[in-house]
């Protein structure tokens, strides 16, 4: 409501001046309301973009530590499946084949520089005498 006061008499100008000022002011409080008002609005949406972000990244993070840990499970579980598995085949070998390993751990023992061959041919001989006892009884 601006007026022009080069038309206003003498005597009502102070009051058309303080109108408009009182105007004028509400206008610049109103903008600087609207402006505080995007301000925080803007501040709010950073924040909830920034906790969101925070939340992705522990949820990714806990996901690659839950992924990280059932691999290590498997492992583990491949692991014990080997050692099972090849527990159960040299259990199977050392019993139906004492008798033709005979020639062959005589080659073991020569091929093993370690000791190791004689160490195995200990370990035949003491299973073919735990079945000689079996067999006794």
């Amino acid at each position: 409501m601006k007026v022009e006061l080069s038309t206003v008499a003498e005597f009502s100008r102070p009051y058309y001046e303080w109108q408009q000022k009182k105007v004028l002011d509400r206008m610049q409080k109103e903008k600087e309301e609207f402006a505080k008002r995007e301000k925080e609005e803007e501040e709010i949406k950073r924040k909830a973009e920034e906790k969101k972000q925070e939340e992705a990244r522990k949820k990714e993070e806990a996901r690659k530590k839950e992924e990280q840990i059932r691999k290590e499970a498997e492992k583990k579980k491949s692991k014990k499946a080997n050692k099972t598995v090849v527990d159960l085949g040299d259990e199977e070998e050392d019993e139906p084949e004492d008798e033709a390993n005979s020639g062959e751990d005589e080659a073991e023992g020569e091929d093993d520089e370690d000791g190791e061959g004689e160490e195995d041919d200990d370990e035949e001989e003491d299973c073919e005498e735990e079945e000689d006892v079996i067999e006794e009884l």
